[in-house]
């Protein structure tokens, strides 16, 4: 069974099925968060040396932001990793594994307040829970994936749908 897609990246990606498949997340991406994050926390430096106390609100918050791009910037911190059981998220160096029949409707996202796109999903582990319930009225699935790895969420979103059909389908009949 070959499902081509509209993207070559995506084919090749899936041309690797049945894996073990690893999709890094943007190393550039990271680093502009980093300096932007920089440059928000000077701003915010500056406000609290000139007696402004709402300086600490963007010194703190984008301080943060720094440490979890600094993180994220660190070999082996983050990826998305495709095989033929599941898929494996790491961020921040903490794991979570999901296997292919617990999953289903990869779809791209926009999350509040964020313009940006991203990979929703339903899962089924998630299914009764409170958080789990709300991310379903936000977005539209009750799961994410952390990142992008360097895919458009259109196209992160099919790829999964696509291993996951590849995968189920090469599974013997229950």
């Amino acid at each position: 069974m070959t499902m081509l897609s509209s993207n070559s990246e995506v084919d090749d990606i899936l041309s690797q099925f049945p894996g073990p498949a690893k999709l890094c997340p943007s190393r550039a991406k990271w680093l502009l968060i980093l300096l932007l994050s920089a440059f928000f926390v000077f701003g915010g430096y500056l406000g609290v040396s000139k007696g402004d106390p709402l300086g600490w609100l963007p010194l703190i918050f984008f301080g943060l932001g720094i440490v979890v791009a600094a993180v994220q910037l660190l070999p082996g911190a983050s990826w998305l990793m495709l095989d033929g059981e599941g898929f494996e998220v790491k961020t921040l160096f903490r794991r979570h594994r999901s296997q292919w029949p617990d999953v289903s409707d990869f779809r791209a996202v926009s999350t509040p307040p964020s313009v940006t796109k991203r990979v929703a999903y339903f899962d089924e582990r998630f299914r009764n829970s409170k958080l789990g319930k709300l991310n379903i009225a936000l977005v539209g699935g009750n799961a994410m994936l952390a990142d992008r790895y360097g895919l458009a969420a259109s196209d992160l979103a099919q790829l999964m749908a696509s291993w996951r059909a590849l995968a189920l389908a090469r599974r013997p009949a229950a």
